[in-house]
């Protein structure tokens, strides 16, 4: 009990022995990436995609055919390795991606007896490194022990690696390789380095002698404080990723980052002062995940196309893959064409964030292109496999055409619309979409044009029955901040939770009494989009399978109607501040009830 198994001496029935049968039928490529884990502490939580990059990095990864992407090929590697029981304890997302994993302690301990001593992992220890050594990981170090360290560090020629743990309450190594002359020690000496990982340690100005790193595959500077990235980068030309996330100073790409001409990965998330893309990131041929473009501010008609790139450089880009955020988008802009973005032809794209500029004056020409943001919004269409799409500071009064071809639609995030509205006859929406949030829309009236959108009551018309619905998987609805929503699709099959705050109570009833005829009935609609081109149809009680509804500051909002006790398997029902409210309890202002039948 108070030894490590990889310290007692083992017998052919103990565990160790039989455990490594199945690594030893593993391929060999299999055998490289489990072995690698064990550089890491144990109960160690990776994010996988990051270990697939790791394991890109090291030369782990084989494609089997020209054309397949290295990225999807790592993520087939850890699927093989979590069916085989080599990790556990995984996080999966809403899409069904796995993104985390552990590794249990006695697969963590073969893993070492395996890699002894081209691995090193180090906690504080100060002995000298082995030749052998190949991949080292060293947490646990206070600042007067790296002048001792760095002399046995940089004589380890060959070391291919070193990574940064993000153990809490730990800190690497290499606090103090941001100096001039330490980063100049390690490039002129540790030349075969694959991996640089430097996150999180104040760098106020990037090392040039890190330009030096020939080999460098994988270089981490994220949580940085520098504000420009040197051109010295440009010379890494084996780079395959390159994280600067949270770099919330920087400013300025390389000019020359098309000589990066291996770059696969550039994050640049939570860049929040970078001022533009660099023109020629459109010849990164390679590039499957860029997570943000922002075009530059002041690129409109006043202005000529200098020091920034536009959406054409995104033109050719097409194996781009997770997410993209485009921002910084505007009408006046002369080089902002987005057909030239290209995005219908970016299959393997899945989330999509547009962010028009909202900080200068455009009265005037919106005024003289009432049309303009519809138009840019149209020539912005995405593949249909997007599953994720935001839309941020939009001033439009419709969405596109398009919007209907997207049936893989997971979530739909809108902000700042004005008044949307859609001629399709589809009669559901978005098939596949799970979760809905409208925040902030102040000046959204209506998502769904028709006759008479003031009012929906059973008795003032019989037009909610055209009105389209979502689909049956839509898990939650919110709505926020939407005071003037009065029409919408209807969200008869919401199966968890619907929040509304501050919003109008009449959308809410388009749904609950879904009238057809002359009164409340049940809502005669398709109930999948599996069988949207069916000729059939059903009748279906509206939000029978809601669970949970809450309903905050509904100005006009009286009383709960008789048609809420279709509602049968709702348990929670949450009434706040809302000031004209009078059914239930008179004189109570917040009501949570964790269990309600009503007659």
């Amino acid at each position: 009990m108070e030894k490590e198994i990889s310290k007692i001496p083992q017998t052919e029935d103990d565990i160790i022995p039989t455990l490594k049968l199945s690594y030893d039928h593993l391929p060999s490529s299999l055998k490289q990436c489990f072995v690698y884990y064990s550089l890491f502490p144990k109960d160690y939580v990776l994010n996988v995609e990051i270990l697939a990059q790791h394991w890109m990095a090291q030369g782990f990864i084989k494609i089997p055919y020209p054309n397949d992407c290295l990225e999807d090929v790592g993520y087939q590697y850890f699927k093989e390795l979590l069916w085989r029981s080599f990790f556990e304890e995984v996080e999966i997302d809403e899409k069904g991606t796995v993104t985390k994993c552990k590794m249990h302690d006695l697969m963590h301990e073969l893993a070492e007896s395996i890699t002894r001593p081209e691995f090193d992992r180090r906690n504080g220890n100060t002995e000298p490194f082995n030749s052998k050594t190949r991949h080292v990981l060293l947490y646990g170090y206070h600042s007067y022990l790296v002048q001792e360290m760095l002399p046995s560090l940089i004589q380890a020629k060959k070391m291919r690696m070193i990574p940064r743990p993000d153990v809490p309450g730990q800190r690497l190594l290499l606090t103090r390789i941001v100096d001039e002359s330490t980063c100049d020690a390690v490039a002129l000496n540790l030349t075969s380095l694959r991996m640089l990982d430097l996150h999180e340690y104040s760098i106020m100005k990037v090392p040039k002698s890190i330009g030096k790193l020939k080999h460098l595959r994988y270089l981490d500077l994220s949580y940085n404080g520098f504000k420009v990235l040197p051109d010295c980068v440009t010379r890494l030309h084996n780079l395959l990723t390159l994280t600067l996330n949270k770099c919330v100073f920087l400013q300025v790409l390389p000019k020359n980052i098309n000589k990066l001409i291996k770059l696969r990965n550039l994050e640049i998330g939570e860049c929040y002062n970078l001022k533009y893309m660099p023109r020629g990131i459109g010849e990164l041929s390679s590039l499957c995940k860029l997570s943000k473009f922002t075009l530059n501010k002041d690129m409109s008609f006043s202005s000529k196309h200098q020091g920034g790139a536009a959406l054409d450089e995104l033109g050719g880009l097409n194996n781009l893959r997770g997410t993209l955020k485009i921002e910084h988008l505007r009408i006046d802009a002369i080089f902002v064409r987005p057909k030239d973005a290209n995005l219908k032809e970016k299959q393997h794209l899945r989330s999509l964030d547009l962010s028009w500029i909202e900080d200068v004056k455009l009265e005037e020409i919106i005024e003289a292109v009432p049309e303009g943001y519809e138009m840019q919004l149209e020539g912005l269409q995405p593949h249909p496999n997007l599953k994720d799409l935001c839309i941020r500071k939009y001033q439009g009064v419709r969405f596109p055409s398009w919007f209907d071809s997207l049936t893989n639609l997971y979530v739909l995030n809108d902000e700042y619309l004005s008044y949307s509205s859609s001629s399709s006859s589809t009669l559901i929406v978005f098939p596949s979409l799970e979760v809905l949030c409208l925040d902030n829309l102040p000046n959204l009236k209506g998502w769904w044009g028709r006759s008479d959108s003031s009012s929906a009551t059973a008795s003032s018309t019989h037009d909610d029955h055209r009105l389209p619905v979502f689909p049956n998987c839509l898990s939650r609805l919110t709505i926020y901040n939407c005071p003037s929503l009065t029409c919408m699709p209807l969200f008869a099959y919401v199966n968890h939770r619907v929040e509304s705050r501050n919003t109008s109570w009449k959308s809410f009833q388009q749904t609950i009494l879904s009238v057809s005829g002359g009164g409340a009935r049940p809502i005669n609609v398709q109930p999948s989009s599996s069988s949207t081109s069916s000729s059939t149809s059903s009748y279906y009680s509206p939000l029978c399978k809601l669970t949970s509804l809450v309903i905050h500051w509904i100005h006009d909002l009286q009383f709960l109607p008789d048609e809420l006790k279709s509602l049968t398997s709702l348990k929670d029902l949450n009434i706040g501040y809302c000031q004209k409210f009078k059914s239930l309890y008179p004189g109570i202002q917040y009501l949570t009830i964790t269990s309600i039948f009503m007659d």
